[in-house]
């Protein structure tokens, strides 16, 4: 887990895998990742396995109306071609993790819903299923924990709101006959 503040004190972690080392995310269990500090992403290396989980779960907070760095620099050292996608003799993109399954847990300050005037403002969930569906995982699926950061009322509610979301979401992936509702 990477640690950062985040939105109403919530969400303050980049959960991408276990505890990272100094210049390492591992991320699941035979997947890792190594940089240099002062490299850039095309700098990553490490050894990632082609058995994506059918599952993969993220939690972040929004941050700026988008990704914390630790999230956006993970998402950039693993979607390279050979990783999760490659391209075919005519150049065209070939998802290499196509059947996969994403939840993504999200803290955010504001509301951010659908019709509330800061919708458009939320480039969060837009870019996660964007460079997921650019890989072959289309079933992406999110939890929203919002407004965090309004008032204590607000934020308890969110809450109220988001673990149930979380454990229908949860029951409904422990049972293949009901899978991911829509």
């Amino acid at each position: 887990m990477i640690r950062s503040p985040g939105a109403g004190g919530l969400g303050g972690s980049v959960r991408i895998g276990s505890e990272p080392t100094a210049n390492r995310i591992r991320v699941g269990r035979r997947e890792s990742l190594e940089w240099s500090p002062t490299s850039d992403t095309s700098a990553c290396t490490g050894r990632l396995s082609l058995d994506w989980p059918s599952l993969r779960v993220i939690t972040a907070p929004m941050w700026n109306l988008g990704l914390p760095y630790a999230l956006k620099y993970y998402i950039d050292c693993v979607v390279q071609p050979g990783y999760l996608f490659r391209y075919d003799e005519t150049g065209q993109v070939v998802p290499m993790v196509n059947g996969k399954r994403m939840v993504c847990v999200t803290s955010r300050g504001a509301d951010y819903s659908a019709g509330t005037y800061l919708h458009p403002y939320d480039f969060q969930e837009p870019y996660l299923r964007t460079v997921f569906g650019f890989v072959g995982i289309t079933d992406v699926r999110f939890i929203h924990a919002q407004p965090m950061d309004i008032t204590p009322h607000q934020r308890e509610a969110a809450l109220t709101g988001a673990v149930p979301q979380a454990r229908e979401l949860g029951r409904g992936l422990l049972s293949p006959a009901v899978g991911l509702a829509a």
